[in-house]
């Protein structure tokens, strides 16, 4: 595999060294080591700092419940659920509410012990119950929602 080589006397232009002994005989000569694997090495870094930003954009999201627990993707509706039990915003009751018919069984969980917890009402809910038992359970939470 060839590797990039600086000519003699310029830093800022390179070529492409494709085996050839002249540029690094060159390099020997002016008491320089070939680097060996430079432009992997380059690559390999580039792929970490790309990898390094994408998590971090996802790590440093800020949690926006009114948003998130409408969200598609079922990780980002768990931590908006989590957002809301934390800071106890009952303007979220209604919205979890609607999360105990979710299709995800880990966000029905969420959504239901943070109903729990937030209003200290329990129609018996259970997240892995037959759709039509559960449908019973929302109804239950939204006539109780109303009417308190």
């Amino acid at each position: 595999m060839g590797r990039a080589v600086p000519p003699r006397g310029t830093a800022s232009t390179i070529y492409w060294d494709a085996g050839v002994d002249e540029g690094t005989e060159a390099n020997r000569m002016n008491g320089r080591e070939p680097q060996e694997g430079g432009a992997r090495a380059v690559l390999a870094l580039l792929l970490v700092a790309g990898l390094l930003a994408a998590c971090g954009e996802t790590s440093r999201r800020v949690i926006r419940p009114s948003e998130d627990l409408v969200h598609p993707y079922g990780g980002v509706k768990m931590r908006a659920v989590g957002e809301v039990r934390r800071t106890r915003d009952m303007e979220q009751v209604p919205a979890l509410i609607e999360l105990l018919d979710d299709d995800d069984p880990g966000v029905r969980l969420a959504a239901g012990s943070a109903l729990v917890d937030l209003t200290g009402h329990d129609t018996g809910y259970e997240p892995w119950a037959d759709p039509a038992e559960r449908r019973i359970h929302v109804e239950a939470w939204r006539a109780w929602w109303t009417t308190r």
